[in-house]
């Protein structure tokens, strides 16, 4: 897929191809349009030329980084609104995952701290069965050992499902070099791809 897109003194020129069974990382500066492609990629936004990209949300499931639900809801409730709203969902799954993290799913999500909110994102998106997981720097600001926990979990979860496409964004390549298949760099509007490589 090609996106287009402009804004007063930003531009945005990239093509993209998701590979199943590929990670694919998405690096660049904060404010270099890493949110930008993934809004564009999900049809949020219009590109240059009035096109937007229709998907199925049932096949697409996404972590965004400045976004979760209300610090007043605990586990247990968001559980019944990912039943009701994704026909995919797995519960078994969604339980197991809670457990082998340590999540309490009766804590209301206020007294979690970043890193157990990153993880809860990522279980929620993989519980989904979903064929393409968009993640959107899923570990800013969390420390090594939860950035590692966190990395982990997306590892099983491609071991597991290899039909699955992850693209994720990171102001920083480290730590992502040991997990994905293939960098796509954004700096001063340009748009490149590395070398294929294998895990």
């Amino acid at each position: 897929m090609r996106f287009v897109k402009t804004y007063n003194d930003f531009k945005l020129d990239c093509k993209l191809e998701l590979k199943p069974g590929t990670i694919t990382a998405l690096i660049g500066r904060n404010g270099s349009g890493k949110t930008t492609l993934f809004k564009l990629y999900l049809g949020l936004i219009e590109d240059d030329d009035k096109h937007t990209n229709q998907v199925n949300k049932e096949e697409i499931g996404v972590v965004w980084n400045d976004s979760s639900f209300s610090l007043v809801l605990n586990v247990l409730e968001i559980k019944k609104i990912l039943m009701y709203s994704y026909k995919h969902f797995d519960c078994d799954y969604f339980d197991f995952m809670l457990s082998r993290f340590e999540l309490d799913p009766k804590k209301p999500l206020k007294e979690y701290s970043t890193g157990m909110l990153s993880k809860l994102k990522i279980i929620i998106a993989t519980s989904l069965h979903a064929k393409i997981l968009l993640l959107d720097e899923p570990t800013s600001g969390l420390d090594v050992i939860a950035r590692n926990e966190v990395l982990d979990l997306l590892r099983d979860y491609m071991e597991q499902n290899e039909e699955v496409s992850i693209l994720i964004s990171s102001h920083i390549s480290s730590d992502l070099e040991g997990l994905c298949d293939e960098f796509y760099f954004i700096e001063n509007d340009t748009f490149n791809k590395t070398g294929y490589r294998h895990h």
